[in-house]
């Protein structure tokens, strides 16, 4: 665990910190958590004044350690922020939330997996407190990719229920929250598939995003390189090669509001040669004279 030192980077981002707040108090200074929550400039400050505020409470000055849970993304930064004035003394340990104690019980080896010397592995598992598994949709007797992805969230449960035909479930004890779902989550899951026993894996994506369910098909590697949505948004690209042909690859990932990347094919071995030769002053004699002689 190591102190914020005052003379390091820290007190930089206290200085931009401040002059934001004085200048642009209401500018957005984050944007954090599952729902996209903002906080302002002058609302980060003041969060770093309590901390200061209740740290002198406590009788801590600078040069204690303070262990603030990393969970929330807004304590790390105001830790940060306060450690950078001077009036909190933050860990600098990333590995600080892998410290908590017990299992991390909303994943599915918990309570359905055996325990030994090793954690048993999640398979398909998401996490987080949202899980996921992918299910089985119509034909997946012979289709070996007649699968979705299916994520159950806490926010959207109620949704859930509506979309897959369960309304019960949203008031029922045994259902109503992650902690009550996660002993039975895989009789859930079973039950979603039921329902989904006569949709193809795309009939049942256009139904569940009508109600924010996160989802997604199981897409093979034929279906990735003609998927209409996948080449309208540059995901995949055709590229025009000299000697090759065309052939597929992945576009930019990082989309641009006044500029499209253009992905090219790559130029071919000396392709370009005697143009670099020219440009350093070479004539063409000269040029020819090393092709000759086997200097390029």
């Amino acid at each position: 665990m190591t102190t914020l030192s005052p003379n390091g980077a820290p007190r930089q981002l206290g200085h931009i910190l401040d002059r934001h707040a004085a200048a642009q108090p209401d500018a957005t200074a984050l944007i954090a958590g599952p729902q996209r929550a903002r906080i302002s400039y002058a609302d980060l400050a003041q969060l770093v004044d309590d901390h200061r505020d209740a740290l002198r409470r406590g009788r801590l000055c600078a040069g204690d350690v303070l262990a603030l849970s990393c969970a929330n993304n807004i304590e790390f930064v105001v830790a940060l922020f306060g450690a950078a004035r001077g009036v909190v003394v933050a860990p600098l340990d990333p590995m600080l939330p892998a410290t908590r104690v017990g299992y991390l019980e909303e994943y599915p080896q918990y309570p359905n997996g055996q325990f030994g010397d090793t954690v048993p592995r999640g398979g398909n598992a998401g996490g987080g407190g949202q899980p996921g598994w992918v299910l089985k949709c119509k034909g997946w007797e012979t289709d070996p990719n007649a699968y979705i992805y299916f994520t159950i969230q806490e926010q959207n449960w109620e949704r859930t229920c509506e979309a897959v035909e369960r309304p019960e479930w949203a008031d029922d004890p045994a259902y109503r929250t992650a902690t009550a779902r996660q002993p039975h989550i895989f009789g859930i899951f079973d039950e979603i598939e039921k329902w989904l026993a006569d949709k193809t894996k795309y009939e049942a994506v256009d139904v569940l995003r009508k109600y924010e369910v996160p989802c997604a098909p199981v897409l093979s590697m034929k279906e990735i390189a003609y998927d209409p949505a996948l080449r309208a948004s540059g995901s995949v690209v055709e590229v025009q090669h000299k000697e090759r042909g065309i052939y597929l690859t992945v576009g930019n990932p990082i989309k641009f509001s006044d500029f499209t990347t253009e992905i090219i094919g790559s130029p071919l071995l000396g392709e370009h040669t005697d143009d670099v030769l020219t440009e350093l002053g070479y004539d063409p004699d000269a040029i020819a004279d090393m092709h000759a002689n086997g200097v390029v």
